[in-house]
């Protein structure tokens, strides 16, 4: 008996589902009960953040929730599922909600989840969303007879994608880190020659409350592959040799199923979670409108 959902079960199983299907899991609260007949109301929704401490030899997990208003369509909503919001209970309800068309739909609430998504799962979704994998594009990965002819050949071209969202504004400022940022260069090629230095993180950050510094989500976005060596060397000479952070604006390419760092001109101030979530719901947006223009000359 194989259980699917389960992680690390079976390394031959895919989980796989149709992008506009994707599902994201809030905890929710009202600001304010909405009339018996509004279609939306605004809710304030909750992620999390699971924040690792070293303690000896053991690990302790701290699941930080942090917050994002959005005005969310509540027509499917049950009215079972809105009096859970006037009941007093120590846990926060938990919605699945999904993102279309660029507004945010509330289907249910789960009573049978205690804990929203993380922070590092709603970006994976986002990105998934915007990447559009097809299921005759899954058919292909799998297949052990097909050709190696690249079935999202027809996808949106990299230049064009990273062309309007700079003209759209739709770009996230994301901090850019070298993995081992405390190991002398000569000294870390010499204890990895396998492994180029060139593997750098994409960072974002929540503020806590009472806390002066920030926390950092380290890795949330993911590594990014190959750079190259002019940019690498400018990110070693930034970050070794002039103590300088840097920040980038940064985008998502569908066509490639990864970030590109587009320039180092991203703003500090830009750059935290709340306001990267913002940024990947304006990017699927505008990537889709792109698609639908380019089927409509198409056709």
């Amino acid at each position: 008996h194989l259980n699917v959902f389960g992680p690390g079960v079976n390394n031959s199983l895919l989980q796989w589902r149709w992008p506009e299907k994707k599902r994201f899991f809030f905890a929710a609260k009202l600001p304010t009960l909405p009339a018996k007949d509004a279609t939306t109301t605004a809710m304030s929704l909750f992620y999390g953040f699971s924040n690792y401490v070293p303690h000896l030899s053991s690990v302790t997990v701290e699941r930080l929730p942090f917050r994002v208003v959005r005005e969310v369509d509540i027509s499917q909503l049950k009215d079972e599922d809105l009096e859970v919001f006037q009941k007093e209970s120590k846990l926060t309800p938990i919605v699945e909600l999904s993102f279309e068309e660029g507004e945010w739909k509330a289907h249910t609430v789960r009573k049978d989840k205690e804990t929203p998504d993380s922070f590092r799962t709603i970006i994976s979704h986002f990105t998934n969303m915007i990447e559009d994998v097809s299921y005759e594009n899954v058919k292909h990965a799998v297949s052990t007879t097909a050709s190696e002819e690249n079935t999202k050949e027809d996808d949106l071209s990299s230049e064009l994608v990273i062309a309007h969202m700079i003209r759209k504004e739709a770009t996230v400022h994301l901090r850019v880190k070298t993995k081992f940022p405390n190991v002398a260069r000569p000294a870390y090629e010499m204890m990895h020659p396998q492994k180029p230095y060139e593997d750098i993180l994409l960072q974002t950050y929540h503020v806590v409350k009472g806390k002066e510094n920030w926390v950092w989500l380290k890795d949330c976005i993911g590594p990014k592959g190959e750079i190259g060596d002019e940019l690498e060397a400018l990110i070693y000479q930034r970050e070794q040799q002039l103590r300088q952070l840097n920040y980038a604006r940064c985008v998502f390419l569908p066509s490639e199923g990864k970030w590109k760092i587009i320039d180092f001109s991203g703003w500090e101030d830009e750059c935290c979670c709340s306001k990267t979530m913002s940024q990947l719901e304006r990017m699927k947006t505008e990537v889709i409108g792109l698609r639908d223009r380019r089927r409509e000359s198409k056709g």
